[in-house]
């Protein structure tokens, strides 16, 4: 397990559902794009290309 703080802008990953986040229920199956980490946020963009701010302590999955 990762979490969003530790990944490089261009990785994809999906988030962790089994510990606290901010990311709503209907998410769940997207692949999400990091981007950075601004303050306690991560900014990511979904696979709609939409802009999504993420807790930075989120755990993650790495997808390839």
């Amino acid at each position: 397990m990762k979490r969003l703080y530790e990944l490089t802008k261009g990785d994809k990953f999906k988030i962790q559902y089994d510990s606290p986040t901010t990311v709503p229920e209907y998410s769940k199956n997207y692949v999400f794009t990091f981007d950075k980490i601004d303050g306690a946020y991560g900014v990511v963009f979904d696979e709609d290309g939409n802009t999504q701010y993420l807790s930075a302590y989120s755990a993650v999955i790495v997808v390839s």
